[in-house]
């Protein structure tokens, strides 16, 4: 299975849609978008099991600060069966506009 990337426009509109599940990866940048649900760690997926959706078609966004950590978690959730995973492309620095 695979995951969709999109940009910062869409992903914004899709956090506000009912039944989405936000994951910020909290890899060296602690800015974290209101309204989401789950702050994770790269790693074993399992050990977040309890947390993550049960039902596998639930929307679950994933951003990080550039977009590298999300699209290994986005493919992690892929993984383990959830069929509706988008991750932000270029992560929190493409969504604030920020240029290094």
């Amino acid at each position: 299975m695979t995951f969709t990337s999109v940009s910062p426009e869409e992903f914004t509109a899709l956090m506000h849609k009912e039944n989405s599940f936000v994951i910020r990866a909290p890899i060296s940048w602690n800015k974290v978008l209101e309204g989401t649900d789950l702050v994770m760690e790269q790693g074993d997926i399992n050990e977040y099991k309890d947390v993550l959706p049960v039902d596998t078609t639930t929307q679950i966004l994933v951003y990080c600060r550039r977009g590298n950590a999300s699209r290994v978690i986005c493919q992690q959730l892929s993984d383990v069966g959830y069929t509706k995973v988008i991750n932000l492309e270029g992560g929190m620095y493409n969504l604030l506009g920020i240029r290094e």
